[in-house]
Parts: C-alpha cells; sequence; structure tokens
C-alpha cells in the first residue's frame, strides 16, 4: 500500500449516505450502493478531496499538479487551477478561517483562494507529504523531511519547522490537527514500529509519544469532540496518547486515507480491495455499518459537513458524480 498513493489514482463518485446528525432537508453526501441518480458526469481523476462549507467548493487534486474545483452540491465543475508543474497534487486541506486552500505537490505546498480557486503562491519544501490546519492559530502543519514545517495561513510564508523526535533520521509522513486540545499529531516510521508524536500547536513542545501497531499507516486523523485520534489502519487513542481501542474497523487491510464528519460522529475508512466503505462510531470506534459503495475506493475520501450534507466524498472507480436525496 502507497502511503502517499501518487501512482494511484482514482475517478470521482459522490455518494449519499443519511446519517444521524444531519439536516433531514436537502442532500446528505455520504456512501451508497451504485444504483443512485446520476446528475453529472465528469471526466475527472482525483487523488484527495477537501470541502469548504463557507464557499460550497470542493477541491479535488489530480494528476499532472492540478487541482478541479467542483460545486459542493452540484458536482459542477467550475475551475481547474495548475498547482506544480509536472507533478502530483494529492494531500489537500481547507482553512475556512483565512479562506485559504492548502495542496501538497511533490516539493511544495500551493495555497489558493477557497473562493475563486486562484492560486495566490506557492512555498517550497523539502519532500513534503501531508497538511493540516490550525485555524485558530492562522497555521498550517506539514508533514516533510526533517520535521513538521509550520506556514502562516494568510501568506503561506514558512514560520519554522519544529524536529520530531525521530528526526533527521526518519521524517513524519502524515498529520492531522485536535482544535479542541490544540495538538498536532504525526506518524514517523522506522524500521520497526510506528510512532504517534502529539506536538503543542504553538510551542511544538512534545506532548506524548505513542507506539502503535500497523505497518506504515495510510491517515491519522482527528475527532475532536469525541475525543479520539484514529491511525489508519491501527488503532484508536485518546487525546492523552493512550491506547483506548485496537484493530480498528477489523482485520480488513484499508486504503489511503479517512474523513471524519464531526456532527455526525462518525469516522469514514476506505477499505482496500474491495468496494467497502467503513462507517465507524467516532467515540467508541465501533464498526457502524459497511457501506457499499459498487467500486473500489482508492483516493482519499473527504467530508461535507454543510447543511444537509454529511458524510464524505468517496473517490472511487467510476466517471460519474452520483448524488441521492433524503
Amino acid at each position: 500500500m502507497s502511503r502517499l498513493a501518487w501512482d494511484r489514482l482514482a475517478a470521482v463518485t459522490l455518494l449519499a449516505l443519511p446519517l444521524a446528525g444531519a439536516s433531514p432537508r436537502g442532500r446528505t453526501l455520504g456512501v451508497v450502493p451504485a444504483p443512485s441518480p446520476i446528475v453529472r458526469a465528469l471526466p475527472l481523476v482525483g487523488i484527495g478531496v477537501a470541502v469548504d462549507e463557507a464557499t460550497g467548493r470542493a477541491f479535488v487534486t489530480q494528476e499532472r499538479g492540478a487541482v478541479a474545483v467542483l460545486d459542493a452540491g452540484s458536482g459542477a465543475l467550475l475551475r481547474t487551477t495548475a498547482v506544480g508543474a509536472g507533478g502530483q497534487a494529492a494531500p489537500v486541506a481547507v482553512d475556512a478561517v483565512s479562506g485559504r486552500v492548502f495542496v501538497v505537490t511533490r516539493d511544495t505546498v500551493a495555497t489558493l483562494d477557497a473562493r475563486s480557486g486562484a492560486l495566490l503562491h506557492t512555498t517550497r519544501l523539502a519532500f513534503p507529504s501531508a497538511v493540516a490546519v490550525a485555524p485558530a492559530l492562522g497555521r498550517v502543519y506539514v508533514a516533510a523531511q526533517g520535521g513538521v514545517a509550520i506556514l502562516d495561513a494568510r501568506t503561506g510564508a514558512l514560520l519554522r519547522t519544529t524536529r520530531t523526535p525521530l528526526s533527521p533520521a526518519y521524517s513524519p509522513y502524515t498529520i492531522a490537527t485536535d482544535a479542541r486540545t490544540g495538538g498536532v499529531y504525526e506518524a514517523t516510521e522506522n524500521p520497526s514500529t510506528t510512532i504517534i508524536t502529539a506536538l503543542d500547536a504553538r510551542t511544538g513542545r512534545v506532548r506524548h509519544m505513542t507506539q502503535v501497531g500497523g505497518a506504515g499507516p495510510a491517515a491519522v486523523v482527528v475527532a475532536a469532540r469525541a475525543g479520539r485520534v484514529f491511525v489508519v489502519p491501527g488503532d484508536m487513542l485518546d487525546a492523552s496518547g493512550r491506547i483506548v481501542r485496537r484493530d480498528i474497523g477489523g482485520s480488513e487491510g484499508y486504503g489511503d486515507g479517512a474523513a471524519v464528519d464531526e456532527r455526525a460522529g462518525r469516522v469514514f475508512i476506505p477499505e482496500g480491495g474491495n468496494a467497502f466503505v467503513d462507517v465507524l462510531d467516532a467515540r467508541s470506534g465501533a464498526t457502524v455499518r459497511e457501506a457499499d459503495v459498487g467500486q473500489i475506493p482508492i483516493g482519499r475520501p473527504g467530508v461535507d459537513e454543510g447543511a444537509g450534507r454529511g458524510g464524505p466524498m468517496s473517490w472511487c472507480r467510476a466517471s460519474r458524480i452520483r448524488t441521492a436525496t433524503r
């Protein structure tokens, strides 16, 4: 399983699943079986996705260093923005406070305007692999060679690089932030194990370290309201770094990435090698259901928590965008 999924591409499928906590009005975006009304077809190959509720935009990273900007409700393609010549764009994160979108390419972090999708500036880094934001602090955290690079959310300027406990010998490759505790979680793999390190978002100080199961987690995601950190594939931690549940989602292998719906209290984890997405309870880590999405999900999922929309936009092997009404 490739952690960065540079060579694993997926076309876009917008799927729907009614969720607890979602508005009964309008549409709910999530996961359903294949037979859903097709509202639009796009020849779009997606790798990662992030949704900005404030602007109603979905940002889909693509091969050849491009980002497709979609209307999150209809799936209409609004524009395509080039962010890196010759490279692929993969991890993406939205900062609704600054109105910025941050996209990781092979050697840069590109900053886009969240409303127009226009490229504002790029910041060159050594082998960036993942990105997360802390809107309240106006900071962007990038897993990169040598540690965690911290950028200014408004300007994209590199403020400093915080060395992690295993750097420079081993560098972090996935990262997540916790708005409630002010923590930054990064995963670093050495030849024998994987270490999850929690840093203080303001100071960069190490709060705690946890050795987890699983070789090379594809993602670390935080369910802030539930006080949980999910290491996929692998374990579920609490905010103190204590492992509270092992082997989340069962024994199935997982694909790249995971997504959290804070409002519904759900975590979405695409399974690797089959056409299912596991839906987990964010507090207990228990599997609520396995959703058959009709094709093998191979891209990173994203979540739209806007009014009447909850659950993942799952990027699958299909050249269709689907939607369903409740």
